[in-house]
Order: C-alpha cells, then sequence, then structure tokens
C-alpha cells in the first residue's frame, strides 16, 4: 500500500519540471516581441578597454526634505540604451547621446524634468559624465571627461517641464526612485 500513495506523488513532481519550462519558454517569447517602429536597445559592439564608458550623475540616496539634481543617459544614436543603471558601455567614435535630468523638490511632490541631444566625439578607455545644472525652469546638459573634466559637447540648455512625481513614497525616492 505504501508503493501506491507515493505513486502519484512522483506523477506531480514529474510535471513540474514541464511547467516551468513550458512558462520560461513563453515569457522569453514575450520578452522579445518588440512592438512594430520600435527602435532596437543600443548595445555597444566593443567591451573592457576598447569602450567608452558614460556614467549618470547623481545621489545615491535622498535624504527626505532635500532638493536633489539628476542626469542620466536616455539614447545613445537614437536608441534606448540596453543598460539600466549608473554606467553605459559605448563604442567609441561621433556619437549623438540623448541625455535627461530630473530635480526634485518641494517634498518630492513635483519634478522639473528636461531632455537634450548632445553630439560627442567619445574615446576607447575613457569615462565621460553626464552632467547638468538646473536654475529658473532651465536645465543645462553637457558631457564631460572624468578625469581631465573637459567639455566633449557642448552644453545645451533647455526649459524644463514640471510634472508631479509618482514617486512619493520615501522609501521609493530614497531607494531608486529617481534613479535609471
Amino acid at each position: 500500500m505504501k508503493i501506491r500513495d507515493k505513486e502519484p506523488e512522483m506523477h506531480r513532481s514529474a510535471g513540474v519540471p514541464l511547467f516551468v519550462a513550458a512558462l520560461a519558454i513563453a515569457l522569453s517569447a514575450c520578452a522579445n516581441h518588440r512592438a512594430e517602429g520600435q527602435l532596437a536597445s543600443y548595445r555597444a559592439t566593443v567591451g573592457g578597454e576598447e569602450a567608452a564608458v558614460v556614467r549618470n550623475t547623481g545621489p545615491w540616496f535622498v535624504w527626505p526634505g532635500q532638493n536633489q539634481l539628476y542626469a542620466h543617459l536616455e539614447r545613445i544614436d537614437r536608441a534606448p540604451s540596453a543598460t539600466r543603471g549608473r554606467s553605459h558601455e559605448v563604442d567609441p567614435g561621433e556619437r549623438v547621446l540623448t541625455v535627461g535630468g530630473r530635480y526634485c523638490c518641494r517634498a518630492w511632490r513635483m519634478l522639473d524634468i528636461g531632455e537634450v541631444d548632445l553630439e560627442t566625439t567619445l574615446l576607447a578607455g575613457h569615462v565621460y559624465l553626464v552632467r547638468n545644472t538646473f536654475g529658473d525652469g532651465v536645465m543645462t546638459f553637457w558631457i564631460e571627461d572624468e578625469l581631465t573634466h573637459q567639455l566633449v559637447s557642448e552644453r545645451r540648455s533647455t526649459k524644463t517641464t514640471q510634472v508631479k512625481n509618482r514617486n512619493v513614497g520615501i522609501p521609493a525616492v530614497m531607494f531608486g526612485g529617481f534613479l535609471r
């Protein structure tokens, strides 16, 4: 009798890996599907020392009540960056980098946001920073070499758009509400 009691258990456990495999295949098909007309994400063709690195600037941690300014890389040559986080590997050469910025104020209830295209020439092995300033509703962006602090793009300004912050919860703001 004990053999018969364990037999259905064995059949159930054999179906679990099959279900997990089918689910993984279905989810990967959904993840790889791209809407028609959507640009493919940008991925550098070189890596390591052969690539240029572009880093976002801004705080990792935001204390309640502080005003914070953050700059990030949105697109490389008009294609969205495939890299999420603070550092992006980019092929060296002439590039158009679309950079964005956020200024958080008024107890995180409002954000001032801006975005511009910057033309630059990136060198292999160099690290570059996306920088910005904000004042009187205008955000100014530029790219600079991290080591020499020389500008490698022109400074370009844009009027900001003020939007309501949907990440008002303090934990969301403190731990990545503004990070890209």
